[in-house]
């Protein structure tokens, strides 16, 4: 028997386990959405195809346009079968804001790169706030200030080479990574200046980019474990050899400081986040390590920035959330 005819059989019999897998997998998520249904009547929807389900009527260069185009025909509220999933599709900003409040969750690719499914961060309540009083409060409004006109000048600079949906993406990328750095570090991690992006900033958008890619594993989750894209080893490769490089030199950097100050150690305080998971390192007895706050640095930025970049799909505002 030659090479090719090797070759050849290897992946016939590759293909017939997926495609035997598939059928059982569908077979199980029917039986399951009909036991489930019969309990608890579910939205309306239009009916899918056997193992895909409805993912060929929202896949494709314009997948808000598909959802708006069904929500049209079976109300602001639908249920759509994607893959082995059975999801719920709401268009209504209340229920949309209301949901996204109680049951947000990261998708597969951020749960599973580095070692997210063993060290997590618990989202917030979207309602929580951070006030800033007095100083601290002037000084937080003037970099604002400060920022919006560096924004201005630099857009107004790109304003002839890109177009306007672009920049607005990036604004908005930009300005709110810097709110959330200046919370976090301090420092502002983002650059208006594309020629001047720090290495943050590009990893970032690298993730961003990656996390909003049609993922096999988001419509069968029995796949996962395959990997078959990529996605979770892209994201393992970025989030430990690029994300947790550029935290754990943050973090060195402020220890240097604050042990070099001289005078009362107040003084080497900058009174932000870092500062304060800093201080839970060092206290007697703790059980939380280096490894810890990176993770929880790491899970916090992605998880804000997630919020605000989902629902941006190929430039265009996506105001439809689909429960987990």
């Amino acid at each position: 028997m030659t090479m090719k005819h090797t070759i050849a059989l290897a992946l016939l019999l590759i293909l017939s386990f997926l495609f035997t897998y598939l059928i059982l997998v569908a077979v199980k998520s029917r039986r399951r959405r009909s036991s489930s249904l019969a309990l608890v009547p579910g939205p309306p929807g239009p009916s899918g195809w056997p193992i895909i389900g409805n993912l060929l009527q929202i896949i494709g260069k314009a997948p808000h346009r598909s959802f708006a185009d069904l929500s049209r025909v079976y109300g602001p509220v639908m249920s759509l079968r994607l893959g082995s999933l059975t999801k719920v599709v709401i268009s209504s900003p209340d229920a949309a804001r209301e949901q996204d409040g109680s049951s947000l969750r990261p998708p597969r690719s951020l749960r599973s790169m580095a070692t997210f499914d063993v060290v997590s961060l618990e989202v917030m309540d979207t309602g929580d706030k951070t006030f800033l009083t007095g100083a601290s409060q002037s000084h937080e409004v003037r970099k604002v200030e400060e920022s919006e006109r560096t924004c201005n000048i630099s857009l107004s600079k790109e304003a002839n080479e890109a177009s306007p949906s672009t920049l607005l993406v990036r604004a908005c990328f930009i300005t709110s990574l810097n709110v959330d750095s200046n919370v976090v570090f301090s420092i502002d991690l983002g650059s208006y200046d594309p020629r001047a992006s720090t290495e943050l900033q590009d990893s970032l958008s690298r993730m961003m980019k990656t996390m909003g890619k049609p993922n096999l594993a988001n419509y069968f989750p029995s796949l996962e474990f395959l990997d078959l894209q990529g996605i979770r080893k892209e994201m393992k490769v970025m989030c430990s050899e690029r994300l947790f490089q550029v935290f754990q030199g943050l973090i060195d950097a402020r220890i240097a400081e604050r042990s070099s100050q001289i005078g009362p150690r107040v003084d080497a305080l900058r009174g932000d986040l870092l500062d304060s998971v800093i201080d839970l390192i060092q206290e007697e007895g703790s059980e939380v390590d280096m490894n810890d706050i990176k993770h929880f640095l790491c899970g916090l930025v992605l998880l804000r920035e997630r919020r605000r970049t989902l629902p941006l799909w190929n430039g265009h505002w996506l105001s439809y959330f689909i429960t987990q």
